[in-house]
């Protein structure tokens, strides 16, 4: 399957999905952070300031009731970062990808086509809006990922629905399988 080294952004496929993996596990970290009875506190800036707008440490600082909340908000949001970042990945390697003859190429493109979809239009209340073709379907990615279509159209996005975000962080990591390999494209690990 023939590859470009170099995604239409300039940047390699790998990398794109590397950022979108690291936002994600950083989401994780702080989820996991903000629910801990004995969580270390956010450091606030005492002012911020942008071109001709500045905002004060009062603008800025969360309750920790609002932290726990935002938390939750930054995960959520996180997965749908990574599904638009897994479609923009597999539009430009896989020619006709949604007819891909590959099962699992094409379930992986539907799965993450249709996550996208819901969360484009209302990020934080997603809802699932399913093309004519993908109505009473089940996609499937093997050991990794599977949604069955039938009677989702409509319905609010339950996480549950598509096997929840470790379910898509498997699959971002099955479309890095998809790239050559390249290791000068890829973020360093962490030691």
């Amino acid at each position: 399957m023939p590859h470009q080294k170099l995604s239409k952004w300039g940047m390699p496929h790998r990398v794109l999905l590397e950022n979108a993996e690291l936002q994600f596990k950083l989401a994780l970290a702080i989820q996991t952070t903000r629910h801990l009875s004995n969580r270390p506190d956010f450091n606030y800036l005492a002012s911020f300031s942008y071109g001709k707008h500045t905002a004060e440490h009062g603008e800025l600082m969360l309750t920790k009731e609002q932290e726990v909340f935002a938390s939750i908000l930054l995960a959520h949001s996180t997965t749908y970062l990574c599904a638009v970042q897994i479609d923009s990945v597999l539009g430009e390697i896989v020619p006709n990808r949604f007819q891909a003859t590959d099962p699992n190429i094409r379930s992986a493109s539907w799965i993450v086509r249709l996550i996208r979809n819901a969360f484009a239009h209302n990020p934080f209340a997603p809802v699932w809006e399913t093309y004519p073709e993908c109505e009473n379907q089940t996609y499937s990615v093997q050991d990794v990922i599977s949604l069955e279509t039938t009677g989702l159209n409509g319905k609010p996005v339950v996480r549950k629905d598509y096997g929840g975000p470790l379910a898509l962080l498997r699959l971002l990591h099955f479309v890095k399988t998809l790239l050559p390999a390249d290791p000068a494209a890829s973020l360093p690990t962490r030691q």
